[in-house]
Protein backbone atom coordinates (compact mmCIF):
# COMPACT_ATOMS: atom_id res chain seq x y z
CA UNK A 1 0.00 0.00 0.00
CA UNK A 2 2.69 2.32 0.81
CA UNK A 3 4.06 2.04 -2.51
CA UNK A 4 0.98 3.17 -4.05
CA UNK A 5 0.70 6.35 -1.93
CA UNK A 6 4.69 6.82 -2.91
CA UNK A 7 3.79 5.94 -6.50
CA UNK A 8 0.90 8.43 -6.70
CA UNK A 9 2.06 11.18 -4.58
CA UNK A 10 5.36 11.04 -7.15
CA UNK A 11 3.14 11.85 -9.74
CA UNK A 12 1.64 14.83 -8.36
CA UNK A 13 4.60 16.18 -7.41
CA UNK A 14 6.15 15.49 -10.75
CA UNK A 15 3.20 16.92 -12.12
CA UNK A 16 3.35 20.15 -10.53
CA UNK A 17 7.04 20.89 -10.33
CA UNK A 18 8.76 19.94 -13.90
CA UNK A 19 8.67 21.36 -17.04
CA UNK A 20 9.08 20.51 -20.48
CA UNK A 21 8.36 21.01 -24.11
CA UNK A 22 6.47 18.13 -25.61
CA UNK A 23 6.24 16.58 -29.12
CA UNK A 24 2.02 16.82 -29.36
CA UNK A 25 1.79 14.00 -32.12
CA UNK A 26 -2.47 14.38 -31.13
CA UNK A 27 -4.12 13.93 -34.31
CA UNK A 28 -7.01 12.22 -32.70
CA UNK A 29 -7.58 8.87 -31.12
CA UNK A 30 -6.60 5.82 -33.01
CA UNK A 31 -8.71 3.53 -31.51
CA UNK A 32 -8.78 0.17 -34.01
CA UNK A 33 -6.64 -2.22 -31.27
CA UNK A 34 -8.47 -4.63 -28.77
CA UNK A 35 -8.22 -3.64 -25.07
CA UNK A 36 -8.58 -7.24 -23.86
CA UNK A 37 -5.11 -8.17 -23.29
CA UNK A 38 -1.74 -7.95 -20.50
CA UNK A 39 -0.38 -4.25 -20.77
CA UNK A 40 3.06 -3.35 -19.10
CA UNK A 41 2.92 0.35 -17.89
CA UNK A 42 5.64 2.62 -18.98
CA UNK A 43 4.83 6.07 -18.20
CA UNK A 44 2.37 8.31 -16.58
CA UNK A 45 2.45 12.18 -17.82
CA UNK A 46 1.00 14.73 -15.77
CA UNK A 47 0.11 18.42 -17.56
CA UNK A 48 -1.37 21.48 -15.70
CA UNK A 49 -1.40 24.48 -17.97
CA UNK A 50 2.15 24.86 -19.77
CA UNK A 51 3.63 22.61 -16.89
CA UNK A 52 4.02 18.95 -17.47
CA UNK A 53 5.84 16.16 -15.48
CA UNK A 54 6.27 12.53 -16.45
CA UNK A 55 7.09 9.58 -14.56
CA UNK A 56 8.84 6.46 -16.24
CA UNK A 57 7.38 3.28 -14.46
CA UNK A 58 9.87 0.46 -13.05
CA UNK A 59 9.15 -2.81 -12.75
CA UNK A 60 9.28 -3.49 -8.82
CA UNK A 61 10.85 -6.66 -9.45
CA UNK A 62 12.27 -6.81 -13.08
CA UNK A 63 13.59 -9.80 -12.97
CA UNK A 64 10.43 -11.99 -12.41
CA UNK A 65 8.67 -10.12 -14.88
CA UNK A 66 6.32 -6.70 -16.52
CA UNK A 67 3.87 -5.49 -13.75
CA UNK A 68 1.06 -5.24 -15.44
CA UNK A 69 -2.79 -4.57 -16.00
CA UNK A 70 -4.93 -6.79 -17.52
CA UNK A 71 -8.52 -6.17 -19.28
CA UNK A 72 -10.21 -9.77 -19.33
CA UNK A 73 -13.39 -11.46 -20.58
CA UNK A 74 -16.49 -10.27 -18.83
CA UNK A 75 -15.42 -7.29 -18.00
CA UNK A 76 -12.56 -8.52 -15.33
CA UNK A 77 -9.92 -6.20 -14.63
CA UNK A 78 -6.21 -7.53 -12.87
CA UNK A 79 -3.48 -5.57 -11.59
CA UNK A 80 -0.14 -8.21 -11.08
CA UNK A 81 3.15 -6.26 -9.24
CA UNK A 82 5.81 -8.76 -9.16
CA UNK A 83 8.16 -9.42 -6.15
CA UNK A 84 10.51 -11.98 -4.82
CA UNK A 85 9.84 -14.15 -1.95
CA UNK A 86 12.01 -13.20 0.89
CA UNK A 87 12.47 -16.78 1.69
CA UNK A 88 12.65 -18.84 -1.14
CA UNK A 89 13.69 -16.06 -3.66
CA UNK A 90 10.61 -17.00 -5.82
CA UNK A 91 8.83 -14.88 -8.10
CA UNK A 92 5.08 -14.70 -7.07
CA UNK A 93 2.30 -11.63 -7.74
CA UNK A 94 2.68 -9.40 -4.39
CA UNK A 95 -0.28 -7.27 -5.10
CA UNK A 96 -2.99 -8.40 -7.44
CA UNK A 97 -6.01 -6.42 -7.67
CA UNK A 98 -9.30 -7.81 -9.55
CA UNK A 99 -12.22 -5.81 -10.32
CA UNK A 100 -14.42 -4.13 -12.79
CA UNK A 101 -14.16 -2.77 -16.18
CA UNK A 102 -16.48 -1.03 -18.74
CA UNK A 103 -15.68 0.63 -22.10
CA UNK A 104 -17.45 2.07 -24.24
CA UNK A 105 -16.47 3.43 -27.73
CA UNK A 106 -13.30 5.73 -26.15
CA UNK A 107 -14.78 5.34 -22.27
CA UNK A 108 -13.32 3.28 -19.98
CA UNK A 109 -14.45 3.03 -16.64
CA UNK A 110 -12.36 0.84 -13.92
CA UNK A 111 -14.32 -0.17 -11.06
CA UNK A 112 -11.39 -0.15 -8.26
CA UNK A 113 -7.58 -0.27 -6.85
CA UNK A 114 -4.90 2.14 -8.23
CA UNK A 115 -6.61 2.65 -11.36
CA UNK A 116 -9.83 3.23 -9.77
CA UNK A 117 -11.70 6.30 -12.26
CA UNK A 118 -13.06 6.89 -15.78
CA UNK A 119 -11.20 7.45 -18.71
CA UNK A 120 -11.18 8.52 -21.95
CA UNK A 121 -8.82 6.29 -24.47
CA UNK A 122 -6.61 8.40 -26.22
CA UNK A 123 -4.15 5.58 -28.11
CA UNK A 124 -5.28 1.57 -28.37
CA UNK A 125 -3.43 -0.21 -31.59
CA UNK A 126 -2.17 -3.61 -31.17
CA UNK A 127 0.87 -3.05 -29.19
CA UNK A 128 0.09 0.75 -27.29
CA UNK A 129 -3.01 1.77 -24.80
CA UNK A 130 -3.36 5.18 -23.85
CA UNK A 131 -5.68 6.33 -21.67
CA UNK A 132 -6.63 9.96 -19.99
CA UNK A 133 -8.28 11.33 -16.55
CA UNK A 134 -8.93 15.31 -16.03
CA UNK A 135 -9.64 17.04 -12.85
CA UNK A 136 -10.36 21.16 -12.53
CA UNK A 137 -9.44 22.79 -9.88
CA UNK A 138 -8.67 26.74 -8.82
CA UNK A 139 -5.16 26.51 -10.68
CA UNK A 140 -6.72 25.24 -13.72
CA UNK A 141 -7.63 21.65 -15.31
CA UNK A 142 -4.52 18.39 -14.67
CA UNK A 143 -4.71 16.04 -17.54
CA UNK A 144 -3.06 12.44 -16.15
CA UNK A 145 -2.46 10.43 -19.64
CA UNK A 146 -1.56 6.55 -18.81
CA UNK A 147 1.17 5.13 -20.97
CA UNK A 148 1.38 1.11 -21.57
CA UNK A 149 2.59 -1.11 -24.24
CA UNK A 150 1.12 -4.92 -25.21
CA UNK A 151 2.82 -8.08 -23.18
Amino acid sequence: MKKIKLYLAAVLIAGLSFTSCSDDDNNGPSTGGEIMAKWSPIKTVTKLGSIEGEIEYINSEPTCGDDYIEFATGGVFNRGVWDKNTDTLACEIDMATATTYTKSNNDLTIGAGLYQGTYKITLLTGSELRFESSANSPAGTTITTFYFEKQ
